[in-house]
């Protein structure tokens, strides 16, 4: 019951582990906004990509089938 109760205990807890959830929920936040950046990126080539392949005629081999399928499923992958 002497937790319930407010106490100069109780706050430095609260001291010492708010710096650490501030910490992790700046970790976070900066990793989702890389993380979005570089799918801007991979988009932009994928998209390039995916747009030439499937204006052009298809390719002639089966290794460049399986490229233009894995471009475009990875087009798809990111929402592009």
């Amino acid at each position: 019951m002497t937790f319930l109760q407010p106490g100069p205990r109780r706050w430095r807890g609260v001291a010492l582990i708010l710096p650490f959830v501030l910490v992790v929920v700046g970790l976070v936040l900066y990793v989702n906004r890389v993380q979005q950046q570089s799918e801007r990126q991979w988009c932009e080539l994928l998209t390039t990509l995916d747009e030439t392949y499937q204006a052009g005629p298809p390719p002639e081999t089966d290794r460049g089938r399986r490229i233009v399928v894995a471009i475009h499923q990875l087009r798809q992958d990111f929402a592009c």
